[in-house]
């Protein structure tokens, strides 16, 4: 079979909508034909092949709405740009200059772009990567997918064996989920936010929207009643969200981070559809871009770990190998974390030395101020169970730290590797030859750290207590809402 055509991301600007449409339409016909060969092979069921032709016949139509339901909430899109989805860095075509679309038609399944809208002054950012490949979909739902379907099937058949009660077989074959009720991220998009709070709020945002409601707009519930809010074409199930953010910190192994969110839609005439959201910390998605790379060499590995025709010595290589490449990405993601944090109390400090913010009313006997308590308490997120150790924590001396600093000022790229073998003589190079603003900038946010330490080890005990590591004291309730003044302070200009 011919290989498709698909052009790169300079390539599609030249390319107008029926030319495009043409590409898609080839590739959704490859797809179908994919599927039906997976059918005719007895690799997936009839119930499998007429759900992912529900997908895959037209996704640049269902790509069309997901995107109409977010201009709904956040309204124009301030930019399109292709993206790199492996580093998240824009693209550049072959002049060097980022790759920027002046038109919705490059917004296709084939494409990597990043969408961005400017709200209540903070940016958020909506990532369309390409569709999930059809024949990984395939594969995740005969391998991981079908094998617990299975699995499931034979212990509700063994049950039935031993009791022989036919009504209870019934019943528990009932309720067995399907391979598809697992295919959530067919369609998939993350959105990036600056600050812990903008994802919790966003989380927060598309629960409250419901089929029939008014669209509440992101930036402000003052136009829940407007008569010019459109209504909404989506629903999402509370119970189908997964807050990693509230995970045990000792069951986050990997101390990864996100909000993953389900979106339904209903198209008239098409019917319904489903898809994945991530919600995360924009820091934090350039850590787990990092991680990608090791994510694939892990997964391959993992399936040679459960190979029955793997010597035993082979397999136990194997098995270290894993927990090696587990222990890196989280060294990337604590590393990111950190950074995240670091850029918390380093508004905080632009924020206490604007002098167009009156703050001074609000100061308390320590020095600190209480929409900066707030802030704090609303974003920085708990790192370890450790105490929190002010000299250290964002100390100049540390490599770590340094790290960061230089990530979070960009003296170095986000997409920088710390585990490269001179990493540490580059990183330390580059912040020997910082200005003197630079580091008085660094000096600052050690300083704000000391100052409000108290309410960071508040945060980490509350995290303690939730996780069953400390037993309960009269603590107060954090609020998860900024002043809209607050806000504002926090939005670099």
């Amino acid at each position: 079979m011919k290989q498709q055509y698909i052009p790169d991301a300079e390539e599609i600007i030249a390319l107008s909508r029926d030319e495009i449409k043409e590409i898609q339409d080839n590739i959704n016909k490859e797809n179908l034909s994919k599927i039906d060969a997976a059918y005719k092979q007895g690799y997936i069921t009839e119930t499998e092949k007429e759900y992912l032709h529900h997908y895959y016949k037209d996704p640049m139509r269902l790509y069309r709405e997901i995107y109409k339901t977010f201009f709904k909430i956040f309204g124009k899109a301030e930019k399109i740009e292709a993206i790199n989805i492996d580093t998240g860095e824009v693209k550049r075509d072959k002049n060097g200059q980022p790759i920027v679309y002046k038109d919705l038609k490059n917004l296709t399944p084939f494409n990597c772009t990043r969408v961005t809208f400017k709200n209540a002054g903070h940016e958020i950012a909506i990532i369309f990567p390409e569709m999930k490949s059809v024949e990984r979909t395939i594969e995740k739902t005969k391998g991981e997918f079908g094998v617990e379907y299975n699995s499931k099937i034979r212990q509700a058949v063994d049950a039935y064996s031993k009791h022989e009660d036919r009504d209870y077989l019934i019943e528990q074959m009932q309720n067995i989920p399907s391979t598809t009720s697992h295919l959530h991220d067919i369609l998939r998009l993350t959105i990036t936010c600056d600050f812990l709070s903008d994802v919790k709020n966003l989380k927060e945002l598309f629960i409250k929207n419901k089929p029939g409601n008014k669209l509440l707009p992101h930036n402000s519930i003052v136009y829940e009643n407007s008569d010019e809010q459109k209504e909404t074409d989506y629903y999402v199930i509370p119970e189908e969200i997964r807050d990693r953010f509230e995970k045990p910190l000792d069951e986050n192994e990997k101390k990864y981070y996100d909000i993953k969110v389900l979106m339904h839609h209903t198209i008239k005439g098409f019917g319904s559809f489903r898809n994945e959201i991530q919600l995360k910390i924009k820091t934090l998605f350039y850590g787990d871009a990092k991680t990608h790379p090791i994510y694939e060499l892990r997964r391959s590995l993992f399936a040679l770990t459960r190979s029955t025709n793997e010597p035993e010595a082979t397999r136990k290589m194997n098995e270290r190998t894993l927990k090696e490449y587990d222990d890196l990405t989280e060294q990337i993601n604590r590393n990111a974390l950190h950074q995240y944090n670091m850029s918390v109390l380093d508004n905080v400090h632009y924020t206490e030395y604007n002098d167009s913010i009156p703050l001074q009313k609000d100061m308390n006997a320590d020095g600190t101020y209480c929409d900066c308590v707030e802030f704090i308490e609303n974003n920085y997120k708990e790192e370890s169970y450790d105490d929190f150790d002010p000299q250290t924590a964002f100390s100049m001396d540390n490599t770590i730290n340094r790290l960061c600093f230089l990530r979070l000022i960009e003296a170095l790229p986000q997409t920088f590797n710390e585990l490269s073998k001179d990493a540490a003589k580059q990183i330390n190079e580059t912040f020997e030859s910082l200005g003197e603003e630079d580091i008085e900038r660094f000096k600052n946010i050690n300083e704000v750290a000391k100052r409000y330490q108290k309410t960071i080890q508040e945060i980490i005990n509350e995290r303690k207590i939730k996780d069953g590591k400390m037993l309960q004291p009269k603590t107060k309730k954090r609020k998860n809402k900024l002043s809209s003044r607050l806000r504002k302070a926090m939005t670099r200009t």
